[in-house]
């Protein structure tokens, strides 16, 4: 049986075993600044969300990840049924995969592997269990070594991307391909797919055969993608248990649907946060008290910051809203950064994470207390030290680490970013600021194959010259003619910005 208790600052769901303490930041309702109207709003949008309206105007998308952990959510059959079905193709694709496979190679940036790198990194360590390497950055060194290090023929790789032409991502396939070829490896008997489907990575996996493809649809966003293909499939090669790890997602968005404030933890922690943000407070530090859960603070970073950090109008003008997250982990961020939260600006708001039971019992003979009674203590201690001089402070608990409650955990979270950007009236499930560094980048690439070519003309001049004979910024052309030298692609005489560029 599933209960739900509620203080008005404490909140606490029985199973999962999900508990919030808010009484060192937050004094009730009658102490909130924000109004009545926006808490009413923030429940109505919500609930509008939840029903399948466009909730992505700006892509004219609706946005559903919740329906994920609950189909019959869904607004129409089709959805639900495509849901499930997702499911049993993983679970058929498990069976048929069986033992094979004792090394996974994951490529996908943003949520596409924070997401997974959260999941293999609190999931209980299991001898002989499959290995997950992550190649998420375009960093040609980590190609190399996570490649050189794993048995090709032994190895799973799983190419994650929505739209199928994800830079970093299509850069990573390449140079798979390329040493599989090298090798005499036939990769399409070991890669997957999990895209949109009819994108072009679909139609690629189709072509060439691959041995399986999985959805992300077009309403679930990067972020928020962790409870699709993108979170079960690693659950699941790792030997995790996917079904409760979705119901335990699910138990926690029930807890946080449409509720008055008092008995809805998500809605009175956004409702602090958004007050908190306004009154100076614009930093929240993640300190999780659990070697397990060392990526919570990384992975939140994108899913608060990427879908609130935007530009809000204001009474009539355009000011930026949104909440910087960092975080370590307990008690390593003592000797980080507590010194700073504690006795520094006072400008954080400090968010513990514990786990009451961890499974292992580890008692020194003499004292009879176990290293988690040293490392519950801590965390107490910390957060006394913070609230002594007035620190603002919550604690999220959990009763123990596993599928169900880190599924609450996520879902928790997911749930308070959609609250903060309704109460701040802004759209959190666009990224105009990434896709602006996007095509950024394309266009910096594109000016180097420009420079490129025009060295070939033989002339050799200071980045300054080759800008103005080309009619480009000069910071863009040094940044690229000076790596273009460092690699060998181009000559360069003198120092500093009087280098001098030109043909090898």
């Amino acid at each position: 049986m599933v209960v739900s208790v509620s203080d008005y600052n404490y909140f606490e769901l029985t199973h999962p075993g999900f508990f919030l303490d808010l009484s060192g930041f937050y004094d009730g309702p009658e102490g909130l600044l924000i109004e009545q109207e926006a808490i009413d709003g923030a429940l109505s949008s919500m609930a509008s969300l939840v029903d399948g309206d466009i909730a992505n105007p700006s892509e004219g998308r609706m946005v559903g990840h919740y329906w994920l952990r609950d189909p019959e959510r869904a607004p129409d059959a089709e959805i639900s049924a495509a849901i499930v079905e997702s499911w049993k193709d993983l679970e058929n694709f498990m069976t048929k995969v069986g033992d094979r496979f004792r090394h996974v190679v994951w490529a996908g940036t943003g949520g596409s592997s924070l997401g997974p790198q959260l999941i293999a990194r609190a999931h209980r360590f299991q001898p002989g269990g499959r290995r997950i390497d992550f190649l998420d950055n375009c960093d040609p060194e980590t190609y190399e070594r996570v490649l050189a290090h794993v048995e090709l023929s032994d190895t799973l790789f799983v190419i994650v991307s929505k739209s199928g032409r994800t830079s970093e991502t299509m850069s990573a396939l390449s140079f798979i391909e390329a040493e599989c070829v090298k090798r005499g490896i036939d990769l399409s008997e070991r890669i997957v797919a999990l895209t949109t489907p009819n994108s072009a990575l679909h139609q690629k996996a189709q072509n060439e055969r691959w041995l399986a493809t999985f959805p992300i649809w077009d309403w679930v966003g990067g972020r928020t993608s962790i409870f699709s293909s993108v979170g079960l499939l690693p659950l699941m090669l790792l030997g995790g248990d996917h079904r409760a790890f979705l119901e335990g997602a699910r138990l926690v968005d029930t807890w946080t649907y449409q509720t008055p404030l008092e008995e809805n933890p998500a809605l009175t922690l956004a409702a602090s946060l958004s007050d908190s943000v306004d009154c100076g407070w614009p930093n929240l530090a993640i300190l999780p008290y659990n070697d397990r859960l060392e990526l919570l603070g990384r992975y939140l970073q994108q899913l608060i910051m990427e879908s609130i950090g935007k530009e809000v109008a204001i009474d009539g003008e355009s000011d930026g809203k949104g909440l910087t997250v960092y975080g370590n982990k307990g008690t390593t961020d003592q000797h980080a950064f507590v010194q700073q939260l504690r006795e520094g600006s006072d400008d954080a708001v400090v968010g513990f994470v514990e786990v009451l039971c961890d499974d292992v019992t580890n008692f020194h003979s003499q004292l009879s207390v176990d290293t988690s009674d040293s490392l519950s203590a801590f965390l107490a201690g910390t957060r006394k030290a913070l609230m002594d001089v007035d620190r603002y402070c919550f604690t999220l608990t959990l009763e123990r680490l596993d599928e169900a409650s880190l599924g609450g955990l996520i879902a928790f979270w997911e749930r308070v970013v959609g609250f903060l950007g309704a109460l701040w009236e802004l759209n959190p499930y666009d990224q105009p600021g990434v896709e602006a560094g996007k095509i950024a980048a394309k266009d910096v690439l594109r000016l180097q194959a420009h420079l490129l070519t025009a060295i070939e003309s033989g002339d050799a001049l200071t980045a300054h010259g080759w800008a103005m004979k080309l009619e480009e910024d000069e910071a863009l052309c040094f940044h690229i003619l000076r790596r273009l030298a460092y690699t060998g692609r181009v000559s360069c005489e003198g120092t500093g910005k009087e280098r001098v560029f030109g043909s090898v």
